[in-house]
């Protein structure tokens, strides 16, 4: 019968060269593409990421945010100025909920990161798990929270603003928060 080691292959390198005279063991990394470079016998961690470098999603991430902006106002200009006024309006609410997200998603990879680090894939695993379970029932009641407050909320941030704007607003503003719970979990994954 054969005994099963918890310790990973780079941990056994690790204790290897602490142990074996004249190694000089790398100093502490915490950037993926630095991480990768150094021997190891596990996958690569930026496979974790799809191969794709988080410095590079980052960029994409940030121009979809801004493309999207500019597609609904351009969408919605031949309608007519208020309508562009009324998604203008409520896209200003939506960057700073989705910001909000990002946020918290960010924070939760920074954690589950620190667990990559120490190749600890097994608590990476349940603070990823904890992330998503977090953003998916916060990004429900958050939802539901502005779906409810949508009147007082709408006319205490824009004020005496024209009716039509504010058809607008509200019409674009109930479509789109509807998708605050898809966002969260993007964020998050």
């Amino acid at each position: 019968m054969h005994s099963i080691s918890t310790a990973s292959s780079n941990e056994k390198l690790f204790r290897y060269a602490s142990n074996t005279p004249n190694i000089m063991l790398p100093a502490p990394v915490a950037n993926i593409d630095d991480m990768d470079k150094l021997p190891s016998f596990d996958a690569p961690v930026i496979e974790g990421y799809g191969g794709i470098s988080l410095h590079n999603q980052s960029h994409g991430e940030s121009f979809l945010a801004l493309a999207v902006g500019l597609a609904d106002s351009i969408m919605v200009a031949n309608v007519g100025e208020a309508a562009v006024s009324g998604v203008s309006l409520v896209d200003s609410i939506n960057v700073l909920i989705i910001n909000a997200f990002t946020a918290l998603g960010a924070g939760g990879a920074v954690v589950c990161g620190q667990f990559i680090g120490k190749r600890d894939m097994q608590k990476a695993n349940d603070a990823a798990v904890q992330l998503l379970v977090f953003m998916g029932v916060l990004s429900v009641v958050v939802t539901g929270v502005l779906y409810v407050t949508h009147r007082p909320l709408l006319s205490g941030l824009f004020g005496e603003i024209d009716a039509e704007v504010m058809g607008h607003a509200t019409t674009y503003y109930l479509i789109v928060e509807s998708s605050i719970p898809f966002l969260a979990l993007y964020s998050a994954g």
